[in-house]
């Protein structure tokens, strides 16, 4: 069934996160499904260029309310009127200095929020998790009954640690609803610096991303499927539910030679073997912590390609997304081709990069 069509619409939907990438799009897909949105955030002026961003400047739809989002109390305020809420945000780098600060702060957030929530009576609680959780797969075909896994890295770990939160609430019967999106690509990010993900097409475009190992494959799904996943899932009286939301398994040299294919440029991809693959993450993460500067590479990013080769035929069982929302929907290649052109509209690549994808946008 269609999400946009089998909601209620009209509710009021807390949502932390909502100047990032997926939660910025989450807020806008909530309004123009017709619900209320109050935006939880640190800093309401982020807020004004999301609203920008996707033409929500004079919405009064749109409520912006500050909020601590690791004290309950804080959120409880903050969500007080609500119906339901979608919970994106999260610190999310692969970047080693900011480690220690996911571990602390993700399940904290998770623990708050869920916490808040349920003594608000909010239905559905919904949580934005990750694929990352069951990394490496725990078998050859993943279903979201499945206990999580050892995690790659930093990230990975802080959102096992918030999953085991989310996971006791559902024990109890709570209505806490878990998304677990795979890599996300896709147009409108509000992030100056973008997101790592979105800053991954960039760098293909740009030559920064040139070694690639052949074979590895990853999950990749569109932000704008994700966020209607997100919205749909809000609908009251489902109970305790979990969405596997992997997209598309691509070999990441496919995804380099989708974005040759629409600019008709030669992007190069040149080999690279496992040994060197780990040399590079490691020396990559001492370079960032000596320098205080990020690098394209890490440790949790060479990492996760080390799992799309060890493992690149893991499946995930997306169809309750698919049966209940028809998600995904949004193929690949037109994910990219979108957050080509976003990207050199928002400045992020120039005309020489969209090569023939600008010719053809200009007609």
């Amino acid at each position: 069934m269609s999400g946009s069509s089998s909601e209620p619409t009209g509710r009021t939907l807390a949502v932390t996160g909502g100047t990032g990438f997926l939660g910025s799009h989450v807020v806008a897909t909530a309004r123009a499904r017709g619900h209320r949105v109050r935006m939880l955030v640190r800093d309401p002026a982020k807020a004004i260029r999301v609203r920008r961003m996707f033409g929500l400047d004079h919405d009064d739809g749109i409520e912006v309310v500050s909020a601590v989002l690791t004290d309950p109390v804080s959120v409880g305020a903050a969500i007080a009127g609500c119906d339901a809420i979608v919970h994106v945000a999260a610190l999310f780098s692969l970047d080693p200095r900011h480690g220690d600060e996911m571990l602390r702060v993700n399940p904290a957030m998770s623990r708050a929020i869920i916490t808040a929530s349920i003594d608000a009576e909010l239905d559905a609680i919904v949580c934005v998790s990750t694929l990352g959780v069951y990394q490496p797969p725990p078998a050859p075909f993943v279903d979201a009954s499945m206990p999580p896994s050892a995690g790659v890295g930093p990230y990975s770990h802080s959102k096992i640690a918030a999953e085991a939160i989310a996971r006791e609430a559902q024990d109890a019967g709570h209505p806490v609803v878990t998304v677990y999106p795979g890599g996300i690509f896709g147009p409108n990010d509000p992030n100056p610096t973008l997101s790592d993900s979105v800053a991954v097409v960039r760098d293909i475009l740009r030559w920064r991303l040139p070694t690639i190992p052949q074979g590895a494959v990853m999950p990749f799904i569109d932000v704008r499927d994700v966020a209607a996943l997100c919205v749909s899932a809000t609908a009251p009286g489902r109970g305790p539910r979990r969405y596997l939301a992997a997209g598309w398994p691509t070999e990441l040299r496919d995804v380099v030679r989708m974005c040759a294919a629409l600019t008709g440029r030669w992007l190069p991809i040149l080999p690279v073997s496992r040994g060197v693959l780990d040399a590079t993450g490691r020396l990559a993460d001492a370079v960032a912590l000596r320098t205080n500067r990020q690098l394209p590479v890490s440790a949790e990013t060479v990492a996760f390609m080390a799992v799309g080769l060890d493992h690149p035929d893991a499946r995930y069982d997306q169809r309750p997304a698919t049966d209940d929302f028809g998600v995904p929907s949004i193929e690949l290649r037109t994910t990219l081709r979108d957050t080509i052109l976003w990207l050199a509209e928002a400045g992020h690549l120039t005309q020489r990069h969209l090569g023939a994808l600008g010719v053809e946008a200009t007609h």
